[in-house]
């Protein structure tokens, strides 16, 4: 009988640098938009304070505002109480909109046939750090 040698790999994080130890996340996940609608709006804000980023999602009118917005604030709440950061220095130092899981359904058409509908999700990731101004 021969062995056989299993090859362990392991994953390294990619956000072992100094900067991103202090960036604080917020996750949304399986929310029912697009992603491209919701990147639509995240470029929008992103990489900006996150005191300039709340007016200007708060005045869109679109759906994927108000989701962003809550992740921000959830993000902001986080630094906030169990950080010990001040809000009013930090900035949305990473957003990343990601496809999630697509529903599948079905609609009806002439002659029996049927019409693929998909239902696209989204995972949101919200990233806040404090600007160089800060502590």
């Amino acid at each position: 009988m021969a062995t056989q040698t299993k090859k362990v790999t392991t994953k390294t994080n990619k956000l072992t640098t100094k900067s991103a130890k202090s960036e604080i996340f917020a996750h949304a996940k399986y929310v029912r938009i697009s992603p491209s609608k919701l990147r639509r709006i995240a470029n929008i804000v992103r990489g900006s304070s996150v005191a300039d980023a709340v007016p200007v999602l708060k005045s869109l009118p679109h759906k994927g505002a108000e989701i962003l917005l809550k992740v921000i604030q959830s993000a902001t709440a986080n630094a906030v109480n169990n950080d010990k950061k001040e809000a009013g220095d930090l900035f949305i130092s990473s957003l990343l909109v990601n496809q999630g899981p697509k529903f599948k359904r079905f609609q009806a058409r002439a002659r029996g046939r049927v019409f693929g509908i998909e239902k696209k999700t989204s995972h949101i990731i919200v990233g806040v750090a404090e600007s160089n101004g800060g502590k």
